[in-house]
């Protein structure tokens, strides 16, 4: 865990001293914008930063999409052991046959 914590705070160095030395005033067109004179140093963390957020998202997502999964099988493991646990109890649990557990 150290080492990915080690190479990412690497990659931001880098990132930061390849803006610096691009700081450059640059026109930014996107769709019908246009966003004259931004620093090049904005434009490379705005587009970091972006990718950085979407990277955490889909983490997110996974791991909420994993554990609705881990419940889901827990869910479907549960009445196989509660089956295996009433047959190991004679079957004095089993439904409709009128004795509770204080039963004659």
């Amino acid at each position: 865990m150290q080492l990915w914590g080690v190479l990412a705070l690497i990659f931001v160095l880098l990132i930061a001293v390849f803006a610096v030395q691009n700081a450059v005033p640059v026109d930014i067109h996107f769709l019908r914008w246009t966003f004259p004179g931004v620093s090049l140093v904005i434009v490379i963390f705005a587009s970091a930063l972006a990718g950085a957020l979407i990277v955490v998202f889909l983490g997110v997502l996974g791991f909420f999409k994993n554990r609705r999964k881990r419940i889901r099988e827990a869910r479907a493991k549960q009445p196989e052991v509660t089956k295996a646990t009433e047959a190991g109890n004679g079957g004095a649990l089993e439904k409709g046959d009128g004795q509770g557990p204080g039963g004659p």
